[in-house]
């Protein structure tokens, strides 16, 4: 009876002991797996600091040379029969780095392959410019706006400085497109499908 007894208690612990190395493995692996992914986020950020300097530099050196300014009523493009033409050369990258310098700043690397002018008529009174492009770390599409001021005589239009407003749309690559209400609210248009997710980012 004791024999017995002694079997089964030294059963029960070589039980225990399986158990608890077994929850130790798996808590490790746990651990390992928490610690690469926050080692991941830090090279990430570290990554995105080196981006953000070099294209605030990129920025410096451009408006420096050309005298131009993006947050000095940049002119972005013009009306000429009633078609959108947006400047290429100098001001263009002006524009397009300080976007990109923007999105760097609220994490988004993107690499912006379109414009889309957004006239008054079509965003309750706001006219915009859209670029959108692919994030290259998620792959989901990213939409920014910038707000422009429109000069009737010249039938230009220049960013907003007053102020210069970042409104960033999120997720699906049909719909999800940067628009204003009539109080100037801005909001993504719905995802096609419905279903499909959309995330709004705004910035001053």
């Amino acid at each position: 009876m004791k024999s017995l007894i002694f079997l089964f208690v030294g059963f029960f612990i070589l039980s225990c002991n399986t158990a608890t190395n077994h929850s130790n493995d798996t808590n490790s692996a746990f651990e390992k797996e928490d610690s690469n992914l926050s080692g991941k986020k830090v090279l990430e950020n570290i990554e995105l600091q080196k981006l953000i300097k070099s294209t605030q530099k990129n920025i410096n050196d451009l408006e420096t040379k050309s005298g131009l300014s993006f947050k000095k009523n940049l002119i972005v493009g013009k009306l000429v029969d009633n078609t959108f033409q947006i400047n290429d050369g100098i001001s263009y990258n002006i524009l397009k780095l300080n976007v990109e310098l923007e999105s760097l700043k609220l994490g988004y690397n993107v690499d912006y392959a379109t414009t889309e002018f957004v006239s008054k008529a079509d965003n309750n009174g706001f006219a915009m410019i859209v670029f959108k492009g692919k994030s290259k770390t998620s792959g989901t599409t990213v939409s920014m706006a910038i707000d422009l001021n429109e000069n009737k005589n010249t039938n230009t239009y220049s960013v907003n400085p007053n102020p210069i407003s970042h409104l960033v749309c999120e997720g699906c690559s049909d719909g999800c497109s940067p628009r204003r209400h009539e109080n100037g609210d801005g909001y993504c248009t719905p995802c096609n499908p419905y279903s499909d997710t959309c995330k709004k980012t705004e910035s001053l």
